[in-house]
């Protein structure tokens, strides 16, 4: 498995503790990056790091895929960070960082971790009127 994930993510987060702490492939990463995602949304909210972790996110999902699931960091991130999202207060900050169209094709991915109420709590953070269309 290349390394570039990592050369990013260290570009983009520099070298804070509570991101690379045992910090061994792209899951455990992630698994850091969730916490942080976590007690960013408590107050006072941290936007920045918010922001790089969306950001970061959406770099990894456009990274070539992986041979395996070990490596491909698309299924990574999906496995991690947004099918919890459902479970956190950042579902309601939702329409700030996807279009409904983005959302609607996780809705196989999101349901898997939460369910179809979980995807709905997802849904519900969008305005009716975008919903019923």
């Amino acid at each position: 498995m290349n390394t570039e994930w990592l050369e990013e993510a260290h570009r983009r987060f520099g070298d804070r503790k509570d991101v690379f702490e045992y910090v061994e492939t792209p899951y455990s990463l992630w698994s850091n990056l969730s916490d942080v995602f976590k007690r960013a949304y408590e107050y006072p909210y941290k936007e920045a790091d918010i922001r790089s972790i969306y950001e970061f996110a959406d770099w990894s999902c456009r990274q070539p895929r992986g041979e395996t699931s070990e490596d491909d960091l698309p299924t990574c991130i999906a496995v991690c960070f947004y099918e919890h999202i459902p479970q956190e207060a950042a579902v309601k900050d939702l329409p700030r960082w996807f279009k409904l169209s983005e959302i609607m094709t996780m809705r196989e991915i999101v349901s898997y971790m939460v369910g179809d109420a979980g995807f709905e709590r997802m849904l519900e953070a969008y305005p009716k009127s975008q919903r019923s269309k």
